[in-house]
């Protein structure tokens, strides 16, 4: 019995973990979409279109 336990813990640890780094890289990817990096002043142009 305490062999399963401990093979639980583990699943359970593993699947935490992979969880938690998916998580990770979806958080990057909306909060990428939704906050794009704004363009430093001097890249903006000078409003002429080109």
């Amino acid at each position: 019995m305490a062999d399963v336990a401990v093979n639980d813990q583990a699943v359970d640890a593993i699947t935490f973990l992979v969880i938690l780094f998916l998580g990770e890289g979806a958080s990057r990817k909306v909060a990428a979409k939704y906050n794009p990096a704004t363009l430093p002043e001097a890249s903006v142009g000078d409003g002429a279109g080109r």
